[in-house]
């Protein structure tokens, strides 16, 4: 996601009730940060640390550039997880 130049990258479902947090909106607050606001119930998670305005948070993938493209980077848990959710899609 860019806000203002920059490039975050949060975890899609949200934390709080698994809504895709992918047309959230972004709010500027009046301390500085920016936050990413859940359509599905109104949570807002900070898009540097994942922390909320509630009790939750949401994961946040640090970002680095190579060879001209924006690479997220994942843990290797993370993707195990992925490549299983697509294998069961798939079946």
């Amino acid at each position: 996601l860019r806000h203002k130049g920059e490039l975050f990258a949060l975890e899609d479902r949200c934390s709080h009730m698994g809504t895709s947090l992918a047309s959230g909106d972004v709010e500027d607050l009046a301390d500085g940060r920016a936050v990413l606001r859940c359509p599905g119930h109104g949570i807002c998670f900070d898009l540097r640390t994942g922390s909320s305005n509630k009790t939750y948070k949401q994961r946040v993938y640090p970002l680095r550039k190579a060879d001209g493209k924006i690479e997220v980077l994942m843990d290797r848990l993370d993707q195990r997880k992925r490549k299983r959710e697509i294998e069961v899609q798939e079946e």
